[in-house]
């Protein structure tokens, strides 16, 4: 364990700390290698692979530096594996991973954004704001009204685990206290970075987004914080929220494979 950690930190400062912000914590992380949950193949200059496994539930991260030099170790069972990689990789990545038996499902930019505009919100009377909310409420809502995304998401307890590690900021019904929308979000250093955003579909278009947004970025107004989003390349409306923020398409991407079914 004590050399993983030793690579971990030695990537996190040559990556622009990658390990660190997906899904676990540096902490949780290093938990999970001494638990047994984590392996990892290292090629130095080349890639890591990390597979992490809770349950019958297993995914890859996969952290590529020169994707002609690239491996992969076949893995039986459901797995999900999340590639970042730049986006003139992306075809080469694509490829290694289509023979190994994988399909692309989802792919996300990377947006970066310094000095947020905050724009003017009509008051939503109807609606309670409230931050660092209970994230339990963020895995029911989203168990129950994202049918599409809830086939390919952790199991219950992983998502619970991972709301519990991060922040999140929630939009309640004033009389009934439905939540119905929520922003889960992390720190480190002086970075902040957007993990989930949802609104419920009989919700939007009702400005809830930026709600969330604005007191996310009120929060930190007046500090040297650096934003950083990962937008579904086909979410548009996602995308012109952010572009009114003034945030800024960077050259990485992150591209989610599946493979297999769950046992």
């Amino acid at each position: 364990m004590d050399c993983f950690c030793d690579l971990a930190a030695r990537l996190k400062h040559t990556c622009g700390k990658l390990l660190s912000n997906y899904y676990m914590s540096a902490s949780a992380l290093t938990e999970a290698v001494r638990q047994g949950k984590i392996t990892y193949v290292y090629k130095e200059n080349a890639y890591l692979n990390l597979w992490y496994r809770n349950g019958g539930f297993e995914r890859l991260y996969y952290f590529i530096a020169d994707p002609g030099d690239y491996e992969i170790i076949d893995r039986p069972s459901m797995c999900v594996c999340d590639v970042i990689c730049r986006a003139d990789d992306q075809p080469l990545v694509g490829s290694v991973l289509h023979d190994a038996g994988m399909r692309e499902y989802v792919g996300y930019a990377k947006w970066i954004c310094r000095s947020p505009v905050l724009p003017d919100i009509q008051d939503q009377a109807d609606l309670e704001i409230v931050e660092d909310d209970d994230g339990n409420l963020f895995v029911e809502s989203l168990y129950q009204y994202f049918d599409i995304w809830s086939d390919q998401l952790p199991e219950r307890t992983g998502l619970e685990t991972f709301t519990r590690e991060k922040h999140f900021i929630g939009a309640h019904e004033r009389h009934g206290g439905l939540l119905v929308g929520g922003l889960v979000y992390t720190e480190q250093g002086y970075g902040v970075t957007e993990e989930y955003l949802f609104v419920l579909p009989g919700y939007r278009g009702r400005g809830i987004s930026r709600l969330l947004h604005n007191t996310l970025y009120r929060k930190y107004q007046g500090k040297d914080i650096k934003y950083t989003a990962w937008i579904r390349k086909d979410n548009q409306a996602s995308t012109t929220l952010h572009s009114s923020y003034q945030y800024k398409k960077q050259n990485q991407l992150k591209i989610t494979f599946l493979k297999g079914e769950a046992e």
